[in-house]
């Protein structure tokens, strides 16, 4: 596998062939949080969970960038709307967006259906591939 500091950003920005950016979430959470370290007090901790099948590289820090700028008042609502509709990684570039530091950023866990270990991808298929259930209210 290559290393990326072979293929600058901006090349990669610029190529024709682009991985495919939709990725649906299948939930997405904010709430208080709480110190996973014992006596740490004094801070205003929020709990954000992502669950989803697959993720673009850095999307997971863009989404927290997105919800941050949002948060203090440097990205109007109408533009919040306008990104999630357009969700091309292109779209954070070109607006000067980047994204949000790994400092405080957590990855909790990690599931795997044990069926894939036998059934590996593309031939697994999971339960809510099926579903036509609304796993999350879109109304804004």
């Amino acid at each position: 596998m290559a290393s990326f500091m072979k293929y600058p950003r901006r090349n990669r920005l610029r190529t024709e062939s682009r991985t495919p950016t939709m990725r649906h979430m299948l939930h997405v959470g904010i709430s208080g949080g709480e110190s996973r370290f014992g006596g740490v007090n004094g801070f205003s901790l929020i709990e954000i969970s992502v669950i989803s099948r697959s993720f673009l590289r850095s999307q997971i820090r863009h989404m927290i960038r997105t919800i941050v700028e949002h948060a203090y008042g440097r990205l109007q609502w109408e533009r919040l709307i306008w990104f999630l509709n357009n969700p091309n990684p292109e779209n954070f570039h070109n607006s000067g967006m980047v994204a949000a530091p790994p400092q405080g950023l957590f990855l909790e866990d990690v599931v795997y259906d044990e069926r894939m270990f036998i059934n590996p991808v593309p031939y697994h298929y999971h339960s809510w591939d099926e579903t036509d259930e609304v796993l999350c209210d879109e109304s804004f």
